[in-house]
């Protein structure tokens, strides 16, 4: 029986948030933005585009799936370049901008 319970607690995923920063707020900025708010974890999206980030802050990042469903994430937050930002308080960071913005 011990065998069997330290079997399953070694087979059982970690559920722990993270803190996530994803540059860049295009395409796929926004849809790995949103993929990890939907697995329940922390998401800043640094973008460039003024009128896209205000838009998110306020109605939140709405992604189509292929069956037509949408799903909209009220939880990441968004913030311009221009802003300063603690990174240090975040997990992991994706760059998810075009080569001739690096």
């Amino acid at each position: 029986e011990t065998q069997a319970t330290e079997m399953k607690q070694s087979t059982q995923v970690d559920q722990r948030s993270i803190s996530v920063g994803v540059v860049g707020g295009g395409a796929l900025g926004s849809f790995v933005a949103a993929s990890l708010a939907a697995s329940h974890n922390q998401v800043v999206l640094v973008s460039d585009w003024e009128s896209h980030a205000q838009h998110i802050n306020n109605h939140g990042l709405s992604i189509v799936k292929p069956s037509g469903e949408i799903e909209t994430h009220n939880t990441i937050k968004v913030i311009s370049q221009e802003e300063s930002y603690n990174v240090s308080s975040l997990d992991v960071v994706f760059i998810c901008v075009k080569s001739n913005k690096t």
